[in-house]
């Protein structure tokens, strides 16, 4: 499996802590709000991308 979604899954996989679900706030749009609870964390730099991705804890 290759690609940008790829690349960045295993970015988000090496930021987060044992235990942790995080997520690019891209995909935080497809969750039911009422079932899942987020939290905004800082933006962080990921290798390949220009700009700082938003990532959320869930």
């Amino acid at each position: 499996v290759i690609g940008d979604n790829v690349n960045l899954g295993t970015r988000l996989c090496r930021t987060a802590k044992a235990g942790e679900i995080i997520q690019a706030g891209s995909g935080s749009v497809l969750l039911d709000k009422n079932n899942y609870a987020l939290e905004k964390l800082e933006q962080i730099n990921v290798k390949g991308k220009k700009d700082k991705i938003i990532i959320y804890r869930t």
